[in-house]
């Protein structure tokens, strides 16, 4: 009887546009991506909004079935939304945030990856923004940016439009602009996983290889080679291990899948 989910339900299908189902981001800073002012229609954003509406709709089923009923319906309103209005054929990712017919930044960026953990796009689509990953942002694939093979980066290219942006993320390849973040690479390992692509090891291992390199204690929140690296000892850098233990080493040493 408790009347918060479907105040919360109800909080974000406000936020929707006109003949819209998808949440519009005020600009602030205020989501993974804490140096960066996104708004409009934000993919990290998204994901995690079709991953509540479908949890709002399984376990409401026999609690409150006309929520779970609206909150179904407006989960698979948004995926039809997501690939009509979001997805980027030159880069085979998906917007990172803007409003579309205005300004967007398209560049690929890694917290999109709620799409394919929360299934909000379909498979085949997620294999296609993985490989897009694993072209442009493992940086051993990628040999535009100039630091050679380092980790997995966060977001490339960097951002577009200035004013976005502050503090650490104002420069390219610094924090939210490009660093190797170990969370994100084990979350992207374990999609690549997941969907049986294999080649997670590179994710997986090579922010570690540069922590052993520079003596570093622990797993570090983030780091670039320009700029260095996060905080020591994060709790949640810890999710390359935990995917390890999940798959196995079998797993997480394999080849890419071609």
């Amino acid at each position: 009887d408790d009347p918060t989910v479907a105040e919360v339900v109800g909080r974000y299908l406000s936020l929707a546009g006109p003949d819209s189902v998808l949440p519009v981001k005020p600009r602030n800073d205020r989501d993974w991506a804490d140096n960066v002012y996104r708004e409009g229609l934000v993919s990290y954003d998204l994901g995690l909004f079709i991953g509540a509406m479908d949890a709002v709709a399984r376990l409401g089923d026999g609690l409150d079935p006309a929520l779970a009923e609206r909150a179904g319906r407006t989960a698979n309103l948004a995926r039809q939304e997501i690939e009509a209005k979001l997805f980027v054929p030159a880069t085979g990712g998906y917007v990172d945030y803007g409003t579309p017919g205005a300004f967007v930044e398209d560049h690929l960026a890694l917290d999109s990856l709620t799409l394919s953990r929360f299934g909000a796009i379909s498979k085949q689509q997620a294999i296609g923004l993985l490989r897009a990953f694993e072209s442009q942002l493992e940086t051993r694939n990628n040999h535009e940016q100039p630091y050679g093979s380092w980790g997995v980066m966060c977001a490339y290219p960097p951002f577009k439009r200035p004013s976005d942006l502050r503090s650490k993320t104002a420069f390219p390849y610094r924090y939210h602009n490009g660093s190797d973040w170990p969370y994100w690479d084990g979350a992207y390992a374990e999609e690549r996983l997941r969907h049986g692509l294999g080649g997670a090891r590179y994710a997986l291992t090579r922010w570690w290889e540069t922590c052993l390199d520079n003596g570093w204690i622990g797993a570090v929140e983030y780091f670039s080679p320009p700029y260095g690296r996060g905080s020591l000892l994060q709790g949640w850098s810890a999710m390359p291990a935990a995917v390890v233990l999940k798959y196995g080493l079998d797993a997480a040493n394999a080849e890419p899948i071609s």
